[in-house]
């Protein structure tokens, strides 16, 4: 598999792939199971495969696809594919910017390439929080910040990486996210569970901090009960106090 794909990579940066070869690419990396020396492609592919059911007003698909060719995606070929995947926004939301479509129809059009724009996010945070280095699955993180909204398959992921993730600073900075879902019962049970077998002060605090912006007084002498924490800084027994 990791030959084929690499030739088709190949073929693909050449400009040379055709359509079924295409859809076979990003139909890999959607799969999560990359080859760790491919994983560094991931990132195009998820955004090409955003687009890949972008509806394209009757009449204009030629003139989109001359657009396209005008601006090959193989000439972003040896970059950094973080500044590949910001390219390809560009080129796509340039389209979509209104330089082909009249004023009347770019509203819509913008409206479903933010929504892709959401999807690739949601995937890539995905993949990311999976990867074995810490440094990638911090960039997982930094994707979830650019969501406006944190679906539920996303906030039980965050919840599992909260209570195994090995890296305090990952578990750190993914607390603050959980509060974009919007089942606030859901990140409150999950929050509670995970404080009580926490043994960093810092993300005890974190996960108080969290609780106490998530729920009104009322709510918060209910959960009071509910909390053991593992051998508390004073700090972070001050602030539970004052809960």
């Amino acid at each position: 598999m990791k030959k084929e794909i690499k030739i088709l990579l190949d073929k693909y940066y050449e400009g040379t792939t055709n359509h079924q070869e295409e859809p076979e690419l990003i139909d890999y990396f959607f799969s999560g199971r990359i080859e760790e020396e491919l994983f560094m492609h991931r990132e195009e592919f998820l955004l090409l495969g955003s687009f890949k059911n972008l509806t394209i007003p009757e009449g204009r698909t030629n003139r989109f696809n001359t657009y396209l060719n005008r601006n090959h995606f193989q000439k972003y070929a040896g970059k950094k594919f973080g500044q590949i995947a910001a390219s390809i926004i560009l080129i796509i939301s340039g389209y979509f910017a209104g330089n082909f479509f009249p004023i009347h129809d770019s509203s819509s059009a913008l409206n479903e390439l933010k929504e892709n724009l959401e999807t690739v996010h949601e995937n890539t945070a995905l993949l990311l929080l999976n990867q074995p280095l810490a440094n990638e699955r911090l960039q997982g993180i930094e994707y979830i910040g650019k969501l406006e909204a944190v679906n539920a398959e996303l906030a039980k992921t965050l919840l599992v990486s909260l209570n195994n993730d090995s890296n305090e600073n990952v578990r750190l900075a993914l607390i603050p996210y959980l509060l974009k879902h919007e089942d606030k019962d859901l990140i409150k049970n999950g929050l509670i569970k995970s404080i009580n077998h926490q043994e960093s002060p810092l993300i005890q605090l974190e996960i108080l901090n969290a609780l106490i912006y998530l729920l009104d007084r009322n709510e918060l002498k209910n959960i009071h009960a509910e909390i053991h924490l593992k051998s508390p800084n004073e700090l972070v027994n001050k602030t539970l106090k004052s809960i």
